[in-house]
């Protein structure tokens, strides 16, 4: 830490009077970033909210240029960013990787023809798989977003687009369902009657699956549903938009395990164990997972076991048994 700050204090020693002053703040905001680097608050800079390889060159250049002396003097240890699938070219590569950066998001939504035309699309599955490739051939980590509830999208085509992603594969995932909002030409569509977005819990029952495929393949899936923040919840105009939607993603997977052990168990469960910090993902918001247990099993208990390992659950018999579902072989059944 001190080595990164007189560095930064040479660096104004080099600069003449007439830059100074402005050297001087730019060295205070790098001792600031220093500070939250050495926290843990940081550790990689991001150009998201855009298709950042679809600017001119030169403010691509501009962009990245910024944040070099942050990455030289090791502020930070990796560049990101997100695009569409058609901005991305071998000569846009080449830049991307020699100003440092190492991780690519392509916005793919879909990896079904009819739903990418009905999204406004210019690029085909074919196309966008190729840009994938593109990206994982020139050496750096692919991240591929996807989306549910598109006009002409339904669960099959969703399930195969997450398929296809494991089948290139890519590093790691993000799921939107898709929330109509104000002014947009989607929020024109549905106030014509002409789109249905999905209901809550219909998105939340096809992102499960869609987990469930990316689990099965060792594939992170890094996000689940959209960044809550008062403006969005303000331009909210219909859809499955709710601020823990990957909770509930997440929760419905393990209620699925839970109901799936106790029909195994015949009706001959007492207690229903489950691992002490997975205690949110098997209750649910407001114990409302739990309560759909006891509506089919009134006398269970549920207990808490530190012995279980991360993902399984465990069904006490009444004859002293015990029944085991671990995570890998629930998802083996789906």
């Amino acid at each position: 830490m001190d080595n990164v700050i007189m560095q930064i204090i040479e660096s104004i020693k080099q600069e003449d009077g007439a830059n100074e002053r402005r050297a001087i703040q730019e060295a205070i905001q790098q001792v600031a970033l220093a500070g939250l680097y050495r926290a843990g608050f940081f550790n990689k800079a991001a150009f998201y909210g855009g298709s950042f390889p679809a600017l001119p060159a030169a403010i691509q250049i501009a962009y990245l240029q910024a944040v070099q002396p942050a990455l030289k003097l090791g502020l930070i240890d990796s560049l990101r960013l997100s695009t569409r699938p058609d901005a991305l070219d071998s000569a846009v590569l080449k830049r991307l990787i020699s100003y440092g950066v190492t991780t690519v998001e392509l916005g793919i939504q879909s990896f079904d023809a009819e739903v990418l035309k009905a999204a406004g699309r210019a690029y085909t599955p074919a196309a966008a798989r190729l840009s994938c490739l593109k990206v994982r051939e020139a050496g750096l980590e692919l991240g591929v977003q996807l989306m549910t509830g598109l006009p002409l999208d339904d669960p099959h085509k969703s399930l195969r687009s997450m398929e296809q992603s494991c089948d290139i594969p890519a590093d790691f995932i993000r799921i939107y369902p898709t929330v109509v909002l104000q002014n947009t030409p989607l929020a024109r569509l549905y106030a014509q009657g002409a789109y249905r977005p999905q209901e809550l819990a219909e998105a939340v029952q096809v992102a499960a699956a869609m987990l469930a495929v990316a689990m099965k393949s060792s594939l992170p899936v890094i996000r689940l549903g959209l960044n809550p923040s008062p403006s969005l919840e303000r331009s909210v105009v219909a859809g499955p938009y709710h601020a823990a939607f990957g909770q509930l993603v997440r929760g419905a997977l393990k209620l699925q395990q839970a109901l799936l052990l106790l029909e195994q168990a015949g009706g001959q469960a007492l207690v229903l164990g489950y691992p002490p910090q997975e205690r949110p993902l098997l209750f649910g918001q407001k114990n409302a997972q739990w309560l759909k247990i006891k509506e089919r099993y009134p006398g269970l208990l549920a207990q808490a076991e530190p012995d279980l390992p991360p993902g399984a659950v465990r069904a006490r018999l009444q004859n002293d048994a015990t029944l085991t579902l671990t995570q890998a072989d629930f998802l083996a059944m789906k």
